[in-house]
């Protein structure tokens, strides 16, 4: 993470309330959230809990992504009052929730040279991709354009690294003017959190629900990844309404370019609640490594062919 991303960095001492470390940290990220929210888009990256036996010590970095489509002029202090909460029972340390690092580190602030490695490979496998399945593009276009009155290609806005938008390509596989009957089924939404999910949705055309379980609608992105813009491995890409309703735990899946597979993708795609995603991909950033990227990618096969969550 470069230095000048680091907008604020804060140190808050409060009562020791509870022997329950869940309560503790809940309220850690209560006040590290708090003062996140002051600064609009900004992301909680470093939060450490310091338990002694009067009180908590809680310390946080905050991390401005440097975006202009975040629009963050300047950067502000964020003062934090204490939170008293209410005892709680107790659970076993082993409850406590998994995904409050103590840095995020991995791949959001990976060397030069290993980032190298992993542009190196992401051209490497793009570029030879696109040529291979040259004939499947053309082959899904005609079809595409066949099966269904509109454009081959769906275009829409997505946000990308440090919440920088981009225009994103698939293949459509919805109707034409589907975007403008989403609102109409939100309450049909079988997913919780910032994100539209149906099993059965019925903009998307009988070709379309096809390409959909064979992850063939994607193929267009591989040119994402040879402009730079994706990557082969890493969050898929949100859009900019779903960024919009991000907590800042949230927000730190925009560390990294998105990919065009990730953890959860090959856990079982839609299957799993938008939480395991997040949850999935800051686990993937924190551990990131080109062999956990290759094994990612093996993974996919087998994720693809099953047809698991994918709708």
């Amino acid at each position: 993470m470069a230095e000048e991303a680091l907008v604020d960095h804060d140190v808050v001492a409060m009562p020791h309330v509870s022997n329950s470390s869940d309560s503790i940290i809940d309220v850690a990220m209560r006040h590290a959230e708090r003062g996140s929210d002051r600064v609009p888009g900004s992301v909680v990256v470093d939060l450490r809990v310091v338990e002694d036996t009067e009180d908590i010590t809680i310390e946080f970095d905050v991390f401005e992504p440097s975006s202009p489509a975040l629009d963050l002029e300047r950067l502000v202090a964020i003062p934090l009052e204490p939170v008293v909460e209410p005892p709680v029972e107790e659970r076993p340390v082993d409850s406590r929730p998994a995904l409050i690092p103590s840095r995020i580190g991995g791949l959001a602030t990976a060397s030069a040279p290993l980032r190298a490695v992993k542009r190196a490979f992401d051209l490497l496998i793009a570029s030879t991709l696109v040529v291979l399945l040259s004939p499947v593009f053309a082959v899904v276009a005609i079809a595409v354009k066949l099966t269904s009155p509109g454009p081959v290609f769906y275009r829409s806005q997505r946000v990308g690294r440090n919440g920088t938008e981009f225009g994103f390509l698939k293949f459509r596989t919805m109707r034409t003017g589907a975007d403008k009957e989403k609102a109409a089924l939100a309450s049909l939404n079988e997913k919780r959190g910032p994100v539209f999910k149906m099993k059965n949705d019925p903009r998307i055309t009988p070709f379309g629900a096809f390409l959909r379980r064979t992850s063939l609608d994607e193929l267009p992105q591989l040119l994402h990844v040879i402009s730079g813009r994706m990557s082969l491995v890493g969050p898929r890409p949100p859009l900019p309404a779903e960024v919009a309703k991000y907590s800042a735990r949230e927000a730190q899946r925009l560390l990294v370019r998105p990919g065009l597979t990730c953890i959860w993708q090959v856990s079982g795609r839609s299957d799993i609640e938008f939480d395991q995603w997040v949850d999935m991909d800051l686990e993937y950033v924190r551990t990131w490594s080109p062999w956990l990227d290759l094994k990612l990618l093996v993974l996919t096969v087998p994720a693809v062919l099953s047809g698991r969550g994918a709708y």
